[in-house]
């Protein structure tokens, strides 16, 4: 039998995993290094660990950021996630999505 999800951390609101439904998640660095800050790794791991894709880029941006905060690397793939190439077109899609 599985182990019962862990209690999402705001009762009063929808819980964000199930949100995300189960498809692949795009990562970028303000995400990924804003949750790392807050300490939520775990959740980061339990949840979205196989689904997380992050451009090149992002990989990059993030290793700049480890030098501050070392604990960065541990969303780095291929402990998390997977990194992905975008093409010029597949980059501009991503932009135009993120700021919508």
């Amino acid at each position: 039998m599985a182990s019962p999800r862990p209690k999402w951390p705001h009762p009063s609101r929808p819980d964000a995993r199930l949100l995300l439904g189960p498809g692949l998640i795009c990562f970028d660095t303000m995400m990924l290094t804003s949750l790392v800050r807050a300490n939520k790794t775990q959740l980061l791991f339990e949840s979205m660990r196989t689904r997380a894709r992050m451009p090149e880029r992002v990989c990059g941006e993030l290793r700049g950021h480890a030098r501050e905060t070392p604990e960065i690397t541990r969303v780095l793939p291929p402990a998390f996630g997977q990194s992905v190439k975008l093409d010029r077109a597949a980059a501009l899609r991503a932009s135009v999505q993120q700021r919508a």
